[in-house]
């Protein structure tokens, strides 16, 4: 990747997501119903290479920004990679559910398997693997609360969630360039939601 062109879509990922930030706060009570109602518009399997999570937990999306960690972790994205993965450099959520229905939240980056892990960041390497993948499709606000939905989706779709032997299973929030990044003209986003499949 050139560094003209990475610098270019993390100015637009950065700048899009400080302004929805404001813009969900200062709109969140002017929202129609229609726009909060939030579809699946698309499911699809998707096949991805052995990759590296590196993340943090604990902190939120405002101190990702703030920071400038995800451009720490963009600069780690290979030409390669990019072949492998067609969704990369997407910004993600990263959820472990426990069979009690608890979970633990990271948020970060998927990158080449052999990445070399940053002081203070943590990560989770997951093998080549198929991801079901649901769309969902409405309002940012809306959109963000259908993570378990999306896994209901899938499920009533054909998909088998694969768990650990614990009943712990894992779903990737993905916001993706640009269908998360550029709202149609009624506002609307798309966000991925992940889950490793059979």
């Amino acid at each position: 990747m050139t560094e003209k062109k990475s610098t270019g879509i993390m100015i637009l990922l950065v700048t899009f997501f400080l302004f929805t930030s404001f813009l969900y706060m200062a709109c969140k009570s002017e929202k129609s119903s229609e726009e909060e109602d939030g579809i699946f518009i698309n499911v699809y399997k998707q096949e991805i290479p052995s990759t590296r999570f590196i993340g943090k937990k604990g902190y939120t999306w405002d101190d990702w920004f703030s920071n400038g960690w995800f451009w720490e972790l963009f600069e780690f994205v290979t030409e390669d990679f990019q072949k492998e993965y067609e969704d990369y450099g997407a910004f993600l959520g990263l959820y472990k559910f426990e069979k009690d229905g608890s979970y633990e939240y990271y948020i970060g980056m998927l990158l080449p398997e052999d990445t070399i892990v940053p002081k203070d960041y943590e990560y989770i390497d997951f093998p080549e693997s198929s991801l079901g993948v649901a769309w969902a499709y409405g309002s940012l606000e809306k959109v963000h609360t259908m993570t378990l939905l999306a896994k209901e989706h899938l499920e009533k779709e054909g998909f088998e969630i694969i768990t650990e032997e614990d009943g712990a299973f894992w779903c990737i929030e993905r916001c993706a360039y640009p269908r998360y990044t550029d709202p149609d003209e009624k506002g609307n986003i798309i966000i991925d939601y992940c889950y490793f499949v059979e």
